[in-house]
């Protein structure tokens, strides 16, 4: 039987994904932070937070990189206290972050594009991100046998779509990219060329609609992909399943 993931939108680049024997969060950003950090009203959320740290609950928390809206210190800092069996996957700028707080460097698994954790629940590879943080990464999760790619922070660059498909030559079944244009991410015209090279089952846009300083207009890329014959939607703060 087909394995079937609930998946909750968080915001930004952040998902919640759900089976009946694990539960992953990946770049959850569900504080104030980067408002309170920068005063700039384009910063405020908003929409708010669709959960509270409480009920993450992860088994694993995985974090692509160590800017405020991915690594969000806070809501890093109340789940490594809440949830003491949770591991902690992600980009070596994070790791840093972690250990600096004071956190057991033991309970974070630090990872570079190409690296590979495993275990008997899940596969995660780290793949190649370019990001104003050096040693940011995008991660794909093989799940029940699916494969979900999350690009993390990226700019698009010659040879991007090479070097992930040379880190993960399998199919890719849902993806979830940047679309915004700003900040070191690329554009959505960039990502449309993303999906038309990696030619992933089902597509969803990401990185957008969180800060008015921040965001994009999801339109033209949905339909720019629909166009490519690959099926492609908005994702939710309510759970949906891929």
């Amino acid at each position: 039987m087909e394995t079937k993931i609930k998946t909750i939108w968080l915001g930004q680049g952040g998902f919640l994904f759900e089976t009946s024997n694990l539960r992953l969060a990946v770049d959850p950003y569900l504080s104030e932070d980067c408002f309170e950090r920068s005063k700039n009203d384009g910063f405020k959320r908003l929409v708010p937070a669709p959960i509270g740290v409480s009920e993450l609950n992860p088994d694993y928390y995985c974090i692509t990189h160590d800017h405020a809206d991915h690594y969000d210190a806070p809501t890093v800092f109340a789940a490594a206290h809440k949830f003491q069996s949770a591991k902690f996957i992600g980009a070596k700028s994070a790791r840093e972050h972690y250990m600096k707080v004071g956190f057991n460097p033991l309970k974070f698994t630090g990872l570079s594009a190409g690296d590979r954790y495993g275990d008997d629940k899940i596969e995660i590879f780290a793949v190649p991100a370019k990001h104003s943080d050096p040693q940011s990464i995008g991660f794909i999760f093989t799940i029940g046998g699916k494969n979900i790619y999350v690009s993390g922070d990226t700019l698009y660059y010659p040879g991007f779509t090479d070097q992930i498909i040379e880190n993960f030559p399998r199919k890719i079944d849902s993806m979830f990219i940047c679309i915004n244009g700003k900040l070191g991410n690329m554009t959505w015209q960039e990502a449309v060329e993303t999906v038309s090279k990696l030619k992933p089952k089902k597509v969803f846009p990401m990185h957008y609609g969180l800060f008015s300083a921040n965001t994009v207009d999801p339109k033209g890329f949905l339909d720019a992909v629909g166009k490519l014959g690959i099926e492609c939607s908005e994702p939710s703060y309510k759970p949906f399943y891929i």
